[in-house]
């Protein structure tokens, strides 16, 4: 499986949110934000523990456009000669990357762009305006009328009946029609991420596959194949941090259970940047 690279904004970081929650381990994300002054959205706060160590936070307290994009082509150099596939993507709102995605991909280093779905903006045309007439122009003359009067009306026969006054209206604001409601759209569902289930089979079955017996050895496994790889440590320093606080022992010791570990081929350090890969 290929692994996916990102960069982005922290204010772009929404434009790839679904995509990574969708894969299981295969991606690091680097996200520039000013962290002396950063606004997280509340969701990728409570979803930090899922991405756990896949954001890489890179500081731009001191950095301007064109130093965040050195960073990127550096960092992208660094993965170049990975033995492993790899596709780099840049995430943001801006084309402010476009001529440094155009450079790269013209030494054959394809970076795909990911940006929002551009919208389709109507602009109303005005209408005409009104003609301004010219000194020129000459203003057809007005007809005169002549005021006539009316003819005098003939006397009120007092043996006729009077016919009877209509009544007037009332006078008032009409009457609103009632609002059409629209129906409310349907909320947009998202797939639940599915979590494979570890039993205790599992892991009876993987420690089998790396048999031990330092039972401090085997405890780790126990701790490693109970987690799911996305929780496991990626690093080899987070890694000591856990058998440190798991067996009660001292960093050294905590180096001699990995390179154990690794003698036995259930881990290797092989990965970009010194990552961890597991190999159950």
């Amino acid at each position: 499986m290929a692994t996916s690279i990102f960069f982005t904004e922290s204010k772009d970081f929404k434009l790839i949110r679904e995509r990574i929650l969708s894969q299981e381990e295969s991606y690091l994300v680097y996200v520039y934000a000013d962290t002396s002054n950063i606004k997280i959205p509340k969701e990728l706060i409570r979803e930090l523990p899922i991405y756990g160590n896949n954001l890489i936070w890179v500081n731009t307290v001191e950095m301007d456009t064109n130093q965040i994009i050195n960073h990127i082509v550096l960092t992208i150099g660094q993965f170049l000669n990975a033995e492993e596939e790899l596709n780099f993507f840049v995430a943001t709102k801006t084309p402010k990357y476009n001529k440094t995605l155009d450079f790269l991909a013209s030494q054959n280093i394809p970076v795909e762009i990911i940006q929002p779905e551009a919208g389709v903006v109507v602009k109303k045309k005005r209408g005409p305006g009104r003609l301004k007439k010219s000194a020129d122009t000459v203003a057809p003359p007005k007809k005169s009328v002549r005021k006539t009067r009316s003819k005098k009306e003939s006397p009120i026969d007092s043996s006729e009946p009077m016919a009877e006054p209509l009544a007037k209206k009332k006078m008032g604001r009409p009457r609103k029609k009632d609002k059409k409601v629209k129906p409310a759209d349907a909320a947009k569902t998202r797939k639940p991420r599915i979590e494979k289930t570890i039993t205790k089979e599992l892991i009876e079955a993987k420690i089998a596959q790396f048999p031990t017996k330092d039972p401090s050895l085997e405890m780790i496994e126990r701790k490693l194949f109970g987690l799911g790889k996305v929780k496991r440590p990626k690093y080899l320093n987070k890694l000591s941090e856990m058998i440190e606080a798991e067996v009660l022992v001292g960093q050294s010791e905590a180096l001699k259970m990995i390179d154990s570990l690794k003698a036995m081929g259930v881990l290797d350090d092989s990965g970009k940047g010194n990552r961890l890969i597991y190999k159950d």
